[in-house]
């Protein structure tokens, strides 16, 4: 799975806002507020980390178990691949 390249990460104060590049703005209506952890794993898939990969970095960062990372992990990748910000391969 790959981040499109027509979008990128903000940071606002405590806000991590995902928004079209400036060339996309106009085809692409996908914003997205995400919170901390997912900010953490935008960055992670943007230097291409497996979704294994993903659950442990994340487990390893916030001291959470294997579990509720794999958990956290999916739902964000489902997310970005419904609004169409990520590609998955087959």
């Amino acid at each position: 799975m790959k981040i499109q390249d027509k979008y990128y990460l903000m940071k606002i104060e405590d806000y991590y806002i995902v928004l079209p590049m400036q060339e996309s703005i106009t085809k692409e209506k996908t914003t997205l507020t995400l919170n901390e952890k997912e900010a953490f794993l935008w960055h992670h898939l943007k230097n291409n980390a497996t979704e294994d990969e993903l659950t442990v970095l994340l487990a390893q960062k916030y001291g959470t178990d294997e579990n509720s990372s794999r958990r956290t992990v999916k739902i964000f990748i489902r997310e970005l691949v419904d609004s169409k910000i990520i590609i998955e391969f087959p």
